[in-house]
């Protein structure tokens, strides 16, 4: 009787044992699939991303927004947080080409490379995962009309184009590619009319990426009589942004694209143009002030007198991403020669950015421009990069075919 009530005990034991095992396993698995990324997210699904400071974990979420899904591309570009990766790039210093493209004009403000900030511990340590990089693109094994692996692309918008083109370079530089940045032409303003040109190439290869980049802050092409276009080469992209220093209704933008899809750079890169949106600003209360040109004042009502942009804003300055879509629609349906006009749509991925602006600049707030601090530029560069792979792979896929 005694040996059969300790039996008795014993399965108890066991059955309480097993069931908070059980129990233990549920919940390592609801943590595992809570935190795992969706990989079921498609190319219709717009990702940002939200920080949750006390658990330092990353969630995706959707913005639910609807963009046409015929004029835009969108890439598996991805936030994820590295802090060992983040601090790595931190001890490499501010990226040369910054200090050589900015030189006088921000050599007050660390040549917008943040340093400051990033010392504070004030920019997240986010690295872009997903997209393409200049390997994949040197590597691609094309048969497309290009030397070797050799492709060009050129860039053509205002200040925020110009961070486009100098975050590509610097992505190069800290990924130990070899860069040789010139200035082929400069215009009495040190920007609007100026010509770079950046080659990029592997240390033991030929294969080479040359990006040109002409600051230009209207949607128009500049006349012959200011830019010389023999300077601009031949592109096989044209990549297009900005203009919000000058004009950006409808009408000037759609003519626009419409002779950049007719004629290119003197006749090249006009089957490969992409428009990339308007990346979000981060003003306290939305907006900067129309008095304020770029940058509003420390003391506007809406600031508290804090130097700091907000953390999440969705909107553009100016907010023309709908916009886009309907005037790259109509460009596209005019007829077949202007098919391969697309959206670069990468601004969903800096709506939770707020923290890697400039942010103050003198006694102005500076909630446009973006530090070029590691990682901040990167997901536009992967997603360009992205762009163009996924266009010289399909031209190969034809030419087999």
């Amino acid at each position: 009787m005694l040996l059969h009530r300790n039996c008795k005990n014993v399965r108890s034991w066991i059955l309480i044992i097993v069931a908070l095992v059980a129990w233990a396993f549920v919940l390592v698995f609801k943590q595992a699939v809570l935190f795992a990324p969706n990989e079921s997210d498609d190319d219709s699904t717009i990702t940002t991303l939200q920080l949750n400071a006390k658990k330092e974990q990353l969630y995706l979420e959707n913005d639910n927004e609807d963009y046409a899904s015929a004029a835009t591309t969108t890439t598996e570009v991805k936030w994820i947080r590295d802090v060992a990766w983040f601090q790595n790039e931190v001890k490499k210093g501010c990226c040369p080409y910054a200090k050589q493209i900015y030189n006088k004009r921000y050599a007050n403000i660390e040549f917008r490379c943040c340093t400051s900030k990033i010392s504070r511990g004030d920019i997240d340590p986010l690295r872009a995962t997903g997209g393409v990089d200049y390997s994949q693109i040197f590597h691609r094994g094309t048969k497309h009309n290009v030397q070797e692996n050799n492709l060009s692309m050129f860039i053509q918008g205002d200040s925020l184009a110009e961070q486009h083109f100098v975050g590509m370079v610097c992505y190069a530089w800290s990924t130990d590619l070899k860069v040789d940045l010139k200035r082929l032409s400069s215009q009495r303003d040190q920007n609007d009319g100026t010509i770079w040109q950046a080659n990029i190439s592997e240390h033991y290869s030929n294969n080479q990426f040359t990006i040109h980049y002409l600051g230009w802050d209207r949607p128009t092409v500049p006349s012959k009589t200011i830019i010389d276009y023999n300077l601009l080469g031949r592109p096989n992209f044209i990549f297009l942004s900005g203009w919000h220093h000058g004009l950006s209704d409808n009408h000037s933008i759609t003519k626009f694209l419409q002779k950049m899809s007719t004629n290119g750079i003197s006749g090249y890169g006009n089957e490969n143009v992409y428009v990339v949106d308007a990346l979000p600003s981060h003003f306290p209360g939305g907006e900067y002030e129309p008095d304020e040109s770029l940058y509003s004042s420390i003391s506007n009502r809406n600031s508290g007198g804090s130097s700091l942009c907000e953390q999440y804003n969705a909107k553009g300055n100016p907010d023309i991403n709908h916009n886009l879509v309907e005037i790259i629609e109509k460009v596209r349906n005019e007829n077949e020669t202007n098919s391969n006009v697309t959206l670069l749509h990468v601004s969903q991925l800096y709506h939770h950015r707020g923290n890697a602006h400039v942010e103050r600049q003198n006694d102005k707030r500076d909630c446009l421009h973006w530090c070029i601090a590691p990682g901040v530029m990167d997901a536009l560069t992967r997603m360009t990069l992205a762009a163009i792979y996924e266009r010289v792979s399909s031209f190969d896929e034809h030419e087999d075919s």
